[in-house]
């Protein structure tokens, strides 16, 4: 009896090592909401990345946690914007080990980058087209452009792809679908943003200007080149003055930073107080999230300027 035993006991193991190992799920973390959502659509069907940063906090003043630079540590593949967003991680990522994949998305080929533009009211002479050929420090809300989004799809596609072969035809058919969809989403932020791009509007900080040049928006000037930074009086008896002058209609906030500011510059103005939020507060960044927060921001936008 024991024979026997010990016989089948050995013919199991042996099946067990025989038989096909089950396919390890990719270890993918994306800094940002936007990012991940990117990299989930991506990934559908194949896996499910991790986003670092809580949306609700800023990436340009995020500290990570110990367990949060593990999890870096930890990826096989680290897809970020770069050292002009989230400064903090930049010398956790440069040491990481070779054989991480790093996709760093403003260096990417084909990604369309704009200058970011000073704190104030902007000018005919300071606009986006006059003023990308200048020297200055490159705008990092890169993925607000839809096609921005595309070139970025196609780099997670090609990095998983490289890593992870088994499901490289899973990655190439979700990515050409998220460009499909991408066109799509442009013909719905023209229909929604074409009515009101010429009505004036004043953000925080410069965090639009992919939006503001792809779809002609007046966005006619940014309170402070910090979002954290507080604003002097002197500053904003001058905003007030040239939102009276230009005739701005809304005023927009971001949910990371107190609305005190926009509240002093609208008192006693006849101008609305909106909130905008290029990373997604309180979308659900699955595979559908990257196209839920833009159409979130048009609508945003198209009904603070719409508005009597």
């Amino acid at each position: 009896m024991c024979r026997r035993l010990t016989i089948i006991f050995v013919a199991v193991l042996l099946a067990l090592s025989s038989a096909p190992a089950f396919a390890q799920e990719l270890n993918v973390v994306a800094t940002i909401a936007p990012l991940g959502s990117i990299a989930s659509n991506v990934m559908a069907g194949a896996g499910h990345p991790q986003v670092l940063i809580p949306v609700t906090a800023s990436p340009q003043s995020f500290v990570p946690t110990p367990e949060q630079i593990g999890t870096l540590k930890a990826a096989q593949v680290v897809i970020w914007i770069g050292p002009l967003l989230e400064k903090s991680l930049a010398k956790t990522i440069s040491a990481l080990p070779k054989t991480t994949h790093v996709i760093t998305v403003s260096r990417l080929p084909g990604i369309k980058l704009l200058p970011m533009r000073p704190a104030g009211i902007w000018s005919e002479a300071a606009s986006l087209a006059a003023g990308s050929k200048a020297k200055s420090a490159i705008n990092p809300y890169l993925w607000l452009d839809p096609e921005n989004a595309s070139v970025i799809a196609r780099a997670i596609n090609q990095a998983l792809s490289l890593v992870d072969s088994n499901d490289a035809a899973v990655y190439q058919a979700n990515a050409d679908s998220f460009t499909a969809q991408v066109q799509a989403l442009e013909y719905e932020l023209q229909a929604t943003l074409g009515p009101v791009h010429k009505v004036p509007f004043l953000v925080l900080h410069d965090s639009y200007a992919y939006l503001d040049q792809k779809y002609r928006l007046n966005d006619v000037g940014a309170v402070t080149a910090e979002p954290g930074q507080a604003v002097s009086a002197k500053r904003i008896a001058l905003l007030r003055a040239a939102i009276q002058k230009t005739h701005v209609q809304c005023i927009f906030s971001e949910p990371q930073y107190r609305p005190t500011t926009a509240a002093k510059l609208a008192q006693g103005l006849p101008v609305h107080i909106g909130v905008l939020d290029p990373y997604g507060t309180g979308v659900s960044m699955g595979p559908n999230g990257y196209f839920s927060m833009m159409n979130r921001l048009a609508d945003g936008i198209a009904d603070c300027l719409s508005s009597p």
